[in-house]
């Protein structure tokens, strides 16, 4: 690094909520070379062991809030036409923003924290604690063609191996005349599973998801069909395409890394990360090449430019979340935590707030619904598997 303290002003600038937007483009550019990341872990911290605790988290929201309208800057063109961002820069500042929010968002957070152990009696944290909801894990239940299911154990993985079926330990599940059977693997909320298919292909199966499939491919094509969402990395053959159907389209690849939310009463949204698909849905079809996302819903199928990191971010157990309405938010804490969400009677409203972040998947519930407060006025109450949400 040429120079540490101008690296530090930087950084303490963009802590404030007060880097230009000059600056954060330098901000950025510094941030992207990897000699530097020692030293940002260093300087973060730095930040936790001394950060001043504010009298009270209006500091904290105001701090996000002056960091979210200088992440609007970069995403209204009127605003950022002026910058000179080239497109590898560009680039770059896309995925960093989600590392910048994560890290204000924790540094505020724990001012926050702090603040409530300052002001909270402490039974009363005690209390909170015993209501809190741990996240999901590794759950799943393979059900057979003659109706029989197995329990599938925490490993969190379902490897199929010509005859047989193993877990991710290498323990066999299942073997006999298995070549021709189509089996199902449903994936409960609160759950999260993967399972390779007989051709090498990885499927990530997120939660309240069930994908059927052969226990060998033994057609001219690979098929499988899926409810719910799942991440493929699909083994090339190029003499069988490998098909993904669900309730409203139909995916055609090669050999390609794809996201599918399939969920039902919801669009289907196809993410592609590399390789090419073919989408198929109401008569229409659209071909995806890296980057971009097909959105089938009420008998339209239209396709766009997208940044993949937010529909994908939950397979390496994260939630990216990019101007995200908060009911969008809710369904997929829901399924990820296995709770209901109720929004109390005039609180509707908060249904359409949007938010921005990257958060762990691996936190207490409770840790989530904190952060949200930090930046709107948000209260909570859970109560067992119930949440209920108020201004």
């Amino acid at each position: 690094m040429k120079d540490k303290k101008a690296f530090e002003i930087l950084y303490t600038k963009y802590v404030e909520g007060s880097l230009s937007a000059e600056e954060l483009l330098e901000w950025v550019e510094v941030f992207q070379h990897p000699e530097n990341e020692q030293y940002l872990a260093e300087l973060i911290g730095r930040t936790f062991d001394t950060y001043k605790v504010p009298e009270d988290p209006e500091a904290a929201k105001q701090a996000f809030h002056r960091f979210e309208r200088l992440i609007d800057t970069e995403d209204t063109s009127s605003d950022t036409a002026s910058l000179p961002l080239n497109k590898s820069v560009f680039h770059i500042f896309r995925q960093w923003k989600y590392v910048a929010a994560a890290l204000l968002l924790s540094i505020a957070s724990y001012g926050i924290y702090q603040y409530t152990l300052r002001t909270t009696p402490q039974n009363h944290i005690a209390n909170l604690s015993k209501q809190d909801v741990a996240p999901g894990g590794n759950k799943a239940i393979l059900k057979m063609e003659d109706g029989s299911e197995i329990k599938l154990g925490p490993q969190g993985e379902l490897i199929v191996k010509g005859d047989r079926l193993e877990d991710g330990a290498g323990n066999m599940l299942l073997k006999g005349q298995l070549r021709e059977t189509w089996q199902s693997i449903e994936v409960p909320k609160g759950g999260q599973y993967t399972i390779v298919l007989s051709d090498g292909t990885k499927v990530w199966l997120n939660a309240d998801s069930k994908m059927k499939f052969p226990v060998e491919f033994v057609a001219q094509q690979r098929q499988v069909q899926l409810q719910g969402e799942a991440y493929f990395e699909v083994t090339k053959d190029a003499s069988r395409p490998f098909i993904v159907k669900s309730a409203q389209q139909q995916i055609e690849v090669l050999g390609t890394w794809f996201n599918i939310s399939a969920y039902p009463e919801e669009p289907a949204v196809t993410t592609l990360v590399s390789g090419k698909v073919n989408v198929s849905a109401f008569g229409k079809q659209v071909s995806l090449t890296p980057g971009m996302q097909s959105v089938a819903d009420d008998q339209q199928l239209h396709s766009k430019q997208v940044d993949v990191e937010p529909a994908v971010a939950w397979k390496d157990a994260k939630f990216v979340f990019v101007k995200e309405p908060l009911e969008d938010i809710i369904r997929k804490l829901e399924r990820w935590y296995n709770v209901d969400f109720v929004i109390q009677s005039g609180s509707e409203e908060l249904k359409k707030k949007t938010f921005s972040g990257s958060l762990s998947r691996n936190c207490q519930l409770s840790e989530i619904l904190n952060l949200f407060k930090i930046t709107e006025t948000i209260r909570f109450e859970i109560k067992g598997r119930r949440v209920y949400l108020m201004k």
